[in-house]
């Protein structure tokens, strides 16, 4: 009887330690949005040569309303953030500095937001210009993975993510 009480009481011990323990908050497993690269834009395509990924680029400027919509409705769904984090290097061009002048000029980029789909050697995949949802972001990464993914033998995304 004695061994008795004295194991529930250990057992009693080590349940009620265990339940009172904080328990750490399950860290998610991709990031909820596009992680955009602190690279520069030519690190950026160094970056996808060595990963064997595709570049997207959103060229914008701080005053475009459109590209605040876009922020708004598209890049934090979780989705898209997984998409473009595992197949892109994503780069953000702001054109009223002087790399981003560059780099508007060479891609003639005069709407905004211009987002551009590019290879690793920069040759441009696709292009669209303006706001997009979430679910038109999605579409066109994986229009522009299944068009050239082959090329680079990138798997095509699931359908049901």
């Amino acid at each position: 009887m004695k061994r008795l009480i004295i194991f529930a009481s250990v057992v009693w011990l080590l349940l009620s330690a265990f339940c009172s323990c904080k328990q750490m908050p399950d860290a998610p497993l991709v990031p909820s949005t596009i992680d955009f690269t602190s690279l520069s834009f030519e690190g950026a395509l160094h970056a996808a040569l060595w990963k064997r990924q595709f570049v997207f680029v959103e060229a914008y400027k701080s005053d475009c309303a459109d590209c605040r919509i876009l922020h708004q409705q598209a890049y934090g769904d979780t989705t898209v953030g997984y998409l473009y984090n595992k197949y892109f290097i994503s780069v953000k061009v702001d054109v009223e500095t002087p790399q981003g002048r560059i780099i508007a000029k060479r891609y003639e980029i005069n709407n905004y937001p211009t987002l551009l789909y590019l290879s690793d050697e920069g040759y441009i995949l696709q292009r669209v210009v303006g706001a997009k949802t979430a679910e038109e972001m999605i579409n066109l990464s994986k229009s522009a993975i299944h068009r050239f993914g082959a090329y680079h033998n990138i798997p095509e995304p699931e359908t049901d993510i």
